[in-house]
């Protein structure tokens, strides 16, 4: 979440050439790994029984995300003729999710016998 945090803010300084290589790998990277993270720890915390269904609201989230990001993206640039501000803006949410994780006990499986 810091990386990601990193490269929201520095997404509005990447200029054309081997900036945008560098910056799209590490988002990539990024993604992904958050991907195959989510792959162990949501049957280790959750157990597989409702698995289906925990991966079907974070999907309808995810989308729900990737639809208003650019919309915000595009309403903060209207605003401040720049995607700068409203990228530094935006590093306020994986730095809220990396704080969390200090306050956030692991949930506990209940017995499915």
């Amino acid at each position: 979440m810091l990386i990601l945090a990193a490269l929201t803010a520095g997404a509005g300084w990447v200029q054309p050439g081997i900036s945008v290589l560098g910056y799209s790998l590490a988002l990539g990277a990024v993604g992904h790994g958050v991907r195959t993270l989510e792959a162990v720890v949501f049957p280790r915390c959750f157990g597989v029984r409702h698995l289906g269904a925990i991966r079907g609201v974070k999907h309808s989230v995810t989308v729900g995300a990737s639809a208003f990001g650019p919309l915000a993206l595009a309403y903060g640039r209207g605003l401040a003729s720049s995607y700068r501000p409203v990228l530094l803006v935006f590093t306020v949410f994986p730095l809220a999710v990396a704080l969390a994780t200090v306050f956030v006990r692991t949930p506990r499986i209940a017995d499915e016998t």
